[in-house]
């Protein structure tokens, strides 16, 4: 594969044809001829054009010659874990310590491969609540024959989840309010302790994949990239057990009647996400899948960059409108049909998972001035705006209001993960703001921006906190 401007035509004769000439059709074809069996050899030229794509990764380097002073690459994109494109899964199940083991990307980078254990980590914690809300919920979830362990495989055959996404503008399905699973003091009775749960093997396989392909669909900028969106799930992780367990509450010690007690105060002093694990692996999924294939650039920039794909998704918020969409059609692909099921369980789950994935993504765009307005209305209405007291016949509107603050706070809990850094330590703020001045500079530098990142750098950082 060699990159250039090429000339096309037809060729009369006895056998018309379309060719390509130029010399970049023949530098490719002696590419061709000096090539290997089952290898992509690629130019310089094309190498330069992916390492700017945040590609490098995919390049090797040609030690043999080619019998020209041209420096050739071989393209070595592997396929991790079962890509977007779908291959066959493994059967085995990988322990964690062999995950580490494993490089995952052909340029072996091992922090990579770190954070990609990390992030399972947690999800895999989160999703083990899920499961014992789940088998507390429903008594066929739970198997103590076969030791505590849920099993999806036996939810598979009853229940068919719908799998096309209600819109193709993700910024449309925007609800106002998520409706969050009252509190149920029998299943918080019958709830079972969360690591006594055994995610099946097949479910862990599933998961790994889509974490590590998640991975590879990051770019590499200098800011919006994998390390990022790890320590943004780091963030959200922190600011979740703030809300979930206040540090001011110790109830270890206390006995079962006041344990259950307490977790009924706490549904309606967190507005039900206490009780609701599955809103808090939303959360962290969320800002797992928020910056996937960020062009590194603002959407101001963006939709000029790439005005198709602008048109689709109606000029706003167009970089996390993308990113969902991409990591949602990887999750609803068939190599993924267990984790989903372990994930949601039913089609109510299923839905409330993606509304609240949708609601949280759209709230990282911090640029749009709509959005933004939006939100602050509605943290009005929630919150310093409070209505007159209601009756206690009509438990409905209580509900609702409990829900619409749910709604507002998850959401402004994604956006403060968004910008942690900005309120962290000293080294932590320099390092990550000077990443992202050098992400736009670059991108001032290489034409796909207007402004140099200098002339309004002290004024955006202090729109942040506005």
């Amino acid at each position: 594969i060699h990159s250039g401007p090429v000339t096309g035509g037809f060729l009369k004769g006895k056998a018309p044809r379309f060719q390509l000439f130029g010399e970049t059709a023949t530098i490719a074809r002696q590419l061709c001829t000096t090539g290997e069996p089952g290898k992509i050899h690629i130019s310089q030229k094309t190498a330069d054009l992916l390492e700017q794509s945040g590609k490098n990764h995919w390049i090797k380097e040609r030690e043999s010659t080619t019998g020209t002073s041209m420096q050739t690459y071989w393209l070595s994109k592997k396929k991790v874990w079962g890509s977007m494109f779908g291959v066959a899964l493994s059967d085995s199940s990988i322990e964690d310590e062999e995950l580490q083991k494993i490089s995952v990307f052909p340029c072996g980078n091992e922090q990579r491969n770190r954070l990609i254990t990390w992030n399972l980590s947690i999800l895999h914690e989160l999703l083990k609540q899920i499961y014992a809300r789940r088998s507390a919920s429903t008594a066929k979830l739970w198997s103590s024959e076969r030791g505590d362990t849920v099993h999806s495989d036996t939810l598979s055959q009853s229940l068919q989840l719908e799998e096309d996404r209600a819109c193709d503008v993700p910024l449309e399905e925007v609800k106002e309010i998520i409706t969050l699973p009252p509190y149920n003091n029998k299943i918080a009775r019958r709830q079972r302790d969360w690591e006594e749960i055994q995610i099946p093997s097949h479910v862990m396989d599933q998961l790994r994949c889509f974490v590590a392909t998640v991975a590879e669909l990051h770019q590499d900028h200098p800011f919006h990239n994998f390390s990022h969106t790890s320590h943004m799930v780091m963030a959200t992780v922190k600011h979740l057990k703030r809300i979930v367990v206040p540090t001011d509450l110790d109830i270890e010690n206390e006995d079962l009647f006041v344990k259950h007690k307490t977790a009924a105060v706490l549904h309606e002093h967190t507005y039900g996400i206490t009780s609701d694990p599955l809103t808090q692996f939303a959360c962290v999924f969320s800002s797992l899948i928020h910056h996937v294939s960020h062009p590194g650039i603002p959407n101001i920039n963006f939709v000029k960059e790439e005005p198709m794909l602008a048109e689709m998704y109606k000029n706003r918020s167009v970089a996390e409108q993308r990113s969902l969409t991409l990591s949602w059609d990887l999750l609803v692909k068939p190599e993924f049909a267990d984790l989903k099921l372990a994930i949601c369980g039913d089609n109510e789950g299923f839905a409330r998972f993606r509304q609240l994935l949708v609601n949280m993504v759209m709230a990282t765009d911090l640029g749009d001035k709509e959005l933004r307005k939006l939100r602050n209305r509605r943290w009005e209405d929630a919150f310093r705006n409070p209505e007159s007291p209601q009756e206690e016949s009509d438990p409905s509107t209580s509900a609702n209001d409990l829900n619409r603050k749910a709604t507002i706070v998850i959401e402004h809990l994604i956006q403060a993960a968004n910008v942690s850094h900005t309120m962290q330590h000293w080294e932590i703020y320099l390092e990550w703001s000077g990443k992202l001045f050098e992400e736009l500079y670059a991108a001032y530098r290489q034409g796909r921006t207007d402004r140099n990142p200098a002339d309004f750098w002290y004024e955006g950082e202090a729109g942040v906190f506005l």
